[in-house]
């Protein structure tokens, strides 16, 4: 179905979402962390291709405008194109704007569009992303909140939205050791990038403890990048 033209729907936009990043991140030996932006974008923008708004009736599960396609291939964006030849082996120049009904050249034209306007690294609250699509959009951001929330109502993200504050307290005592110290930060990243974190939201800190004590982040920095302050918590082992 990723492949199928006019396929559209949560489950193509999930499936072909997941495979795109993960062929991308393993070419490139790194996440591709969109923080979840690409599912609420494709919902917020088109109910998951189900809304068509170009004039050329062009059914994208990312939609983005023809001018917006025309600068993924911009010369600034020769190397990336190059990337996608040799990951997809598709020659991005002779694609059409029209060919971006098949879910996957349209999840990769979204990745390419992010790229060429520097979006990354994506930010991790609703909120900002809520100005990237304000950014991306030709809508009002009233639109990207009005869907969002209607996400939370049908139940997709209701336990990522209750007010929460978690605190996580990390043992880095010399017993514990650098492989299940590992395990133990990378388990407080993944949560931490599951959380919609805002100041009405979830609210989220993480210390560390042994002979002493230390705080990483704390409840009243939810607007700063949690997720990357989560992983470099895992370079702070002391033997």
């Amino acid at each position: 179905m990723t492949l199928t033209p006019h396929a559209w729907g949560e489950a193509v936009a999930r499936s072909t979402y997941s495979k795109v990043r993960e062929r991308i991140s393993a070419y490139y030996n790194a996440d591709v962390d969109d923080r979840g932006f690409f599912l609420r974008f494709s919902y917020a923008e088109g109910k998951y291709g189900e809304i068509i708004f170009d004039h050329f009736g062009v059914q994208q599960l990312w939609p983005i405008s023809e001018a917006q396609f025309g600068l993924t291939k911009e010369f600034f964006m020769t190397p990336a194109m190059h990337d996608m030849e040799v990951i997809f082996g598709i020659d991005w120049m002779s694609l059409r704007y029209q060919e971006l009904n098949i879910p996957t050249y349209s999840c990769i034209a979204f990745f390419l569009y992010l790229e060429a306007i520097e979006a990354y690294p994506i930010p991790w609250s609703v909120e900002g992303q809520g100005e990237l699509y304000e950014k991306i959009s030709t809508k009002p951001v009233i639109q990207w909140t009005t869907f969002i929330t209607d996400l939370n109502n049908i139940g997709e993200e209701v336990c990522r939205n209750e007010a929460t504050d978690l605190v996580f307290l990390i043992d880095q005592s010399g017993s514990i050791g650098p492989d299940n110290f590992a395990l133990m930060t990378s388990f407080v990243t993944g949560v931490v990038a599951t959380l919609n974190v805002a100041q009405n939201n979830t609210r989220v800190s993480a210390r560390t403890f042994s002979i002493g004590t230390h705080s990483h982040f704390k409840l009243s920095d939810y607007k700063s990048d949690l997720v990357q302050s989560s992983r470099n918590v895992r370079d702070y082992f002391l033997l």
